[in-house]
């Protein structure tokens, strides 16, 4: 390893460590696997990995946790404001697709699988050190969103099957 390598360990262990994929936009083009670290002396440091040796690769940023301006993203994703500039770390490439799928089945992978990723403890850890929290959207409020979702459609597809049924009989 030369010394430009970015370094990961420190004297003492991480706080919270979280293998994450750095979405450099607001999609999953150009994703690439990283590593988000709350350090034992209170820095947040965000590196992209190697995928073939699993080593940093590239240090993003490593700031102390007061200069994290604020934390936006909602269930599966969190977005970092550091000097200006969002990083998004998403915490579950399956999530969203789970959601997708709808319906109950749909919510419920999906609800467990953003509750397996541990997003919630790095929010809760920002809450704890008044980051300040701006726009997040917890996995509570994304169920509660899909399912006025899925009783908008089920409303609208009642309304329409009457409007047919109703002018049917006319």
């Amino acid at each position: 390893m030369n010394q430009d390598t970015p370094q990961i360990q420190t004297s003492q262990p991480a706080k919270l460590q979280a293998s994450v994929d750095y979405l450099p936009g607001i999609t999953i083009a150009g994703a690439r696997n990283a590593l988000l670290e709350w350090s034992a002396d209170d820095h947040i440091k965000f590196f992209i990995m190697d995928d073939a040796s699993e080593k940093a690769e590239e240090l993003l940023f490593d700031v102390p946790v007061s200069q994290i301006e604020r934390v936006g993203g909602g269930a599966n994703m969190i977005t970092l404001y550091v000097a200006g500039k969002a990083y998004n770390a998403q915490f579950s490439r399956t999530a969203a697709l789970k959601l997708g799928i709808g319906g109950g089945i749909g919510m419920a992978a999906a609800y467990r699988d953003i509750k397996a990723t541990g997003v919630m403890l790095w929010i809760e850890k920002f809450r704890e050190n008044n980051v300040k929290l701006e726009g997040f959207r917890d996995v509570n409020w994304v169920v509660k969103a899909s399912l006025v979702g899925a009783m908008v459609c089920i409303g609208g597809a009642l309304l329409i099957t009457a409007i047919i049924v109703f002018a049917a009989v006319l």
